[in-house]
């Protein structure tokens, strides 16, 4: 697996593919909160299905210009997507075009609280069709209901500030504020684009209750992507909140029928 590396418009991120298969679709993976560059299990199994896959910096994360909240992180998404789309897309080391075979951007891929910024995001882009969500934070609401969500987001965000001030500019501070107090559930979709999804989290994961999720999913994928259809959810057995537990035989069996 070949990484490269850009940098354009304030933005950077990774690219993870293998040069020794075709590339026929691209995918971006956003890490959640925080999260991690590099590449993952998620990526390793994206790069084998032929997918060329997209590690990107958040604005204000990493090496990406700007400060972190979520408008910002929604609007990078949105513009590396359009980006992409243009093509041309250059390696920062020896500014060569990177290989990506003229491949269409269907895919976004996000874990934990990066399905909450890829879910947004994709809403905006029309050449996203599939959406691949591995514990799904999707919102956080006023009842433990709303979401499923058991996380202190607060705690979370102290947390952060205090152990990665660096890696992790954070800017609107009272809008991170609201999101984790769940006045920031609601919002608009200008534009309509038709998307299938499918979720997977673990039986383990305490950051969600898992009978209201499984309950309450389809309700949830409605609030978010404004559309009223059938969502899957995955729930794999004994498995936590950790990018390595979701991706068992099965779990990669049905990823792969769902990619089709």
């Amino acid at each position: 697996m070949k990484r490269f590396a850009y940098r354009i418009n304030g933005l950077a991120g990774e690219v993870f593919i293998d040069l020794n298969q075709e590339v026929k679709e691209l995918a971006i993976f956003c890490f959640g909160f925080p999260g991690n560059i590099g590449k993952n299990v998620i990526v390793e199994y994206f790069v084998s299905q032929d997918y060329a896959v997209f590690v990107h910096q958040y604005s204000g994360t990493y090496d990406s210009d700007g400060l972190y909240h979520l408008e910002s992180s929604i609007d990078s998404i949105v513009l590396l997507s359009k980006i992409i789309n243009n093509g041309n897309l250059r390696d920062i080391k020896n500014n060569k075009v990177i290989p990506l075979n003229s491949a269409p951007l269907t895919t976004l891929t996000a874990h934990s609280f990066g399905c909450l910024i890829g879910g947004r995001a994709a809403t905006k882009v029309e050449s996203i069709s599939k959406i691949v969500l591995f514990a799904p934070i999707l919102g956080y609401g006023k009842n433990p209901t709303d979401y499923a969500v058991l996380e202190d987001g607060i705690f979370q965000l102290e947390y952060v500030k205090r152990a990665r001030p660096h890696t992790f500019r954070f800017g609107k501070l009272n809008t991170w504020s609201n999101l984790f107090n769940g006045k920031l559930n609601s919002w608009n979709v200008d534009k309509t684009y038709e998307k299938k999804i499918i979720s997977i989290v673990g039986s383990e994961d305490d950051n969600f209750n898992i009978k209201d999720l499984e309950n309450n999913y389809d309700n949830i994928i409605k609030s978010v992507f404004k559309l009223d259809f059938k969502s899957d959810l995955i729930i794999v057995d004994g498995a936590g909140h950790s990018e390595v537990d979701f991706l068992t035989d099965e779990v990669k069996l049905k990823i792969r029928e769902f990619l089709k």
